[in-house]
């Protein structure tokens, strides 16, 4: 059972000409699979290599089921990189083609992960957000290292130079979960490539994950946020929301033992229609889907095409054949009474046969079980005739109260009938007040998509925090702006917040936002009044 909500969205961006990357969503049998990779190599190289990913991964759950979800997500994506690997030694022009690579498994309302590169996986509980994930780049380690800091190393020269990659060398090292984690109800899962957290703070990430809209807009939403902070590169989000999660998570990593020591495996779910918007058309996209330019003559596209015997899959896990009931022991009878002997009838219920001449009645035959039905039906019949003659005539038995019985059931009947008509006059009144306060809420998911992207259409220009700039009213003055302007834009009280909220980019207006901003918010006021009032409507 699929306990979550997914949404998920992809954009260019406003420099890069292609996006290079790609992104899947299935279920398999061995659970729902979520994979984003990021491209590198050149717009053709990137892009075919990060599809190539995403399919891979696809084609290896999709093979067969593997009872460890942890060994199956390190050995997927080793199996990826080996397919880019070897397509790029075979197509010239793809020598050094790459991709970054994030993969989350949902086993039995249970997370696994395994990544390569700097796409990341974060998560969002009670606690707040938090990074799964750690970046395999080179400021990453120089943070672990005591280098640099956190804060140093999102604006350090080198942050893009990657230490992994899939398709780079013929063997890569996946860093997998040693265990699951079991998500609460309401966590969020956060799959995305680095144009995001390159550009938009993770406390800025964390406030869209709070936001009271539905995962999908609020994957749109991130990547808005991420084009509107310059959009230098391709941004790509995936988000799984969890909901209605048991009271008791299975703690079984997918096998089991039994007491004879053998593995026995689960079996594994029906593989049924979640989708697959990979950036590929279909499974072996990844594979075949290079066009002249990309493949030189002479190359055919089946040379990247795994067989299932390849030795990229693991080899089919043996389950051990189940523990043969023993037939029930037959009864062992020493001795019948005189001559009578035991037998099994069709039914396999033990009977007693008489072997000498008298006649013994079966009860269990079908000329007697007809001949039972044929006497019950004779004493029903002249019964009820007994009962009208004697009873009802003579007066024995009261027609009063038949009479009055019948009409309690009229009226009961009646009852019934009104208490229907007025239920099903209420379910459509809580119909009709439900379908307008989901059109009400899609209004206000929309009006606060374009309050965010108004805020950020303003003529304005974002400047860095430093020392210098955090003399609002003087940089104000400067830019030719106004001090409660800059305030309002940046959701500041005062020019203190700057290093209490940790605020790292300011956006200076150029004019007067305050009017525009005014008449979202009421917009924004008004559609949440209307929601509320229409939700205290369905609980009178």
């Amino acid at each position: 059972m699929k306990n979550f909500h997914f949404g998920s969205h992809t954009d260019i961006g406003h420099v890069r000409k292609q996006n290079e990357d790609s992104m899947g969503y299935y279920e398999t049998s061995n659970g729902y699979v979520f994979v984003v990779c990021d491209g590198m190599g050149g717009a053709a190289g990137g892009s075919t290599a990060s599809r190539m990913a995403v399919n891979s991964i696809k084609t290896f759950f999709q093979h067969q089921y593997y009872p460890n979800p942890i060994e199956a997500i390190s050995q997927a994506i080793q199996y990826a990189n080996q397919q880019i690997f070897q397509a790029a030694q075979k197509a010239p022009g793809m020598q050094g083609m790459g991709t970054t690579c994030v993969l989350m498994l949902v086993r039995n309302d249970q997370v696994y992960y395994g990544h390569v590169g700097d796409s990341r996986l974060y998560r969002l509980n009670q606690g707040g957000i938090s990074r799964v994930t750690k970046d395999h780049s080179f400021v990453q380690a120089l943070v672990d290292q005591g280098v640099i800091s956190d804060e140093e190393a999102e604006t350090h020269p080198r942050r893009n130079e990657l230490l992994r990659a899939l398709g780079t060398q013929p063997v890569t090292e996946v860093e997998v979960s040693f265990s699951p984690i079991i998500p609460d109800k309401n966590d969020i899962f956060l799959l995305c490539t680095d144009g995001l957290n390159g550009l938009v703070h993770d406390k800025s990430i964390e406030g869209t994950l709070n936001s009271p809209i539905d995962v999908e807009h609020k994957a749109i939403k991130l990547v808005q946020m991420a084009n509107n902070l310059g959009g230098y590169d391709n941004t790509t989000v995936q988000l799984i929301e969890f909901y209605n999660l048991p009271d008791k998570h299975k703690f079984d990593s997918g096998e089991q033992k039994s007491i004879l020591g053998g593995t026995l495996i689960n079996n594994p779910p029906p593989t049924s229609g979640f989708s697959d918007v990979s950036s590929a058309d279909d499974a072996n996209a990844g594979f075949n889907d290079f066009s002249p330019e990309d493949v030189s003559q002479g190359t055919s596209s089946s040379d990247f095409i795994p067989s299932p015997e390849s030795e990229a899959y693991p080899p089919t896990p043996k389950t051990p054949n189940p523990k043969r009931q023993e037939p029930r022991a037959k009864r062992d009878y020493d001795h019948y009474e005189d001559d009578e002997e035991d037998y099994q009838d069709s039914r396999g219920s033990r009977k007693r046969r008489n072997r000498g001449s008298g006649f013994r009645l079966d009860i269990d035959s079908p000329i007697m079980q007809v001949l039972g039905r044929l006497v019950l039906v004779i004493v029903v019949f002249y019964g009820a005739q007994w009962l009208y003659k004697y009873a009802v005539k003579e007066g024995i038995i009261n027609t009063g109260i038949v009479d009055k019985t019948k009409k309690w059931w009229q009226d009961g009947e009646e009852t019934i009938n009104n208490a229907k008509n007025k239920y099903n006059a209420a379910k459509k009144r809580i119909k009709d007040a439900q379908d307008f306060i989901n059109s009400t809420q899609k209004s206000l998911n929309n009006t606060l998509l374009k309050l965010d992207s108004l805020r950020n259409k303003f003529n304005h220009i974002t400047v860095q925090v430093t020392e210098k700039t955090k003399d609002l009213k003087k940089l104000a003055e400067e830019q030719g702006s106004k001090l409660e302007w800059i305030l309002e834009v940046n959701g500041l009280k005062s020019a203190d917040e700057i290093e209490t909220k940790n605020i790292k980019k300011l956006i200076i207006p150029k004019e007067n936002p305050k009017k525009v901003i005014d008449k979202l918010d009421d917009l924004k006021q008004k559609a949440q009044k209307t929601i509320a009032e229409e939700s205290a409507k369905l609980k009178q």
